[in-house]
């Protein structure tokens, strides 16, 4: 509805579009006239995206927008999946019902939606990051790390991510050791124990060394 509602009653001269997306249909053209996404002098992105909105050329204009729109839903699906799944049951028994609240302040905030319309990509960094939370929720390491490469190469700024994702899996080990009574308990933990348990982790290792090789093969 917004894209459509923008493109009918926008003021003349004025797009209702971001102006990275003029620049992701133009490497998208570049690419389909057999060049390459780099010949245009602002595109600063990875080639994955110039590539993946190639419909953009000889479809329709606003498929990436769309596109982008989809994985908002999908990631906003996968984010009520991970909070039903994950959070405890007190999350659940108060009077303010988190997981209700934080899919409706997900999905009707006017800044996401108005963002992924426009045709800004950061829904697709969003959507890869919350997949690495899934995996790395399922212990899946591995894919974990792909994903987390894929998202870095897309934008630089989720590295900021990799010290908690870190974290998060060396606690899990410390919680599981705890279990099979091979470490203490992971609160009463001194914090030399818990940064020597991120360098000894092989988990952590596997995230950590299959997210640089995704990140590298893709650059």
């Amino acid at each position: 509805f917004l894209i459509f509602y923008g493109g009918m009653f926008a003021p003349q001269g004025t797009k209702y579009e971001d102006i990275d997306y003029e620049v992701f249909t133009n490497a998208s053209r570049a690419i389909y006239e057999g060049g390459n996404a780099f010949e245009c002098d602002t595109y600063r992105y990875t080639p994955l995206l110039a590539w993946l909105l190639q419909p953009n050329i000889f479809w329709h204009r606003n498929f990436g927008k769309f596109l982008f729109i989809t994985v908002d839903i999908c990631g906003a699906c996968l984010l009520h999946y991970i909070m039903q799944t994950y959070l405890t049951r007190i999350h659940f028994q108060r009077k303010i019902h988190c997981l209700l609240w934080i899919s409706i302040i997900w999905l009707f905030n006017p800044m996401i939606f108005t963002i992924s319309s426009r045709g800004s990509c950061d829904s697709l960094v969003i959507f890869f990051i919350l997949c690495t939370l899934y995996f790395i929720l399922n212990k899946q390491y591995y894919f974990a790390g792909i994903l987390y490469g894929l998202c870095v190469h897309f934008r630089i700024y989720p590295f900021i991510y990799a010290l908690c994702f870190v974290l998060f899996i060396s606690h899990s080990n410390l919680i599981e050791s705890k279990k099979n009574n091979k470490a203490i308990d992971y609160i009463y933990a001194s914090r030399w124990t818990v940064i020597k348990s991120m360098f000894v982790n092989i988990n952590v290792w596997s995230f950590g060394l299959m997210s640089l090789f995704s990140f590298i093969c893709l650059n």
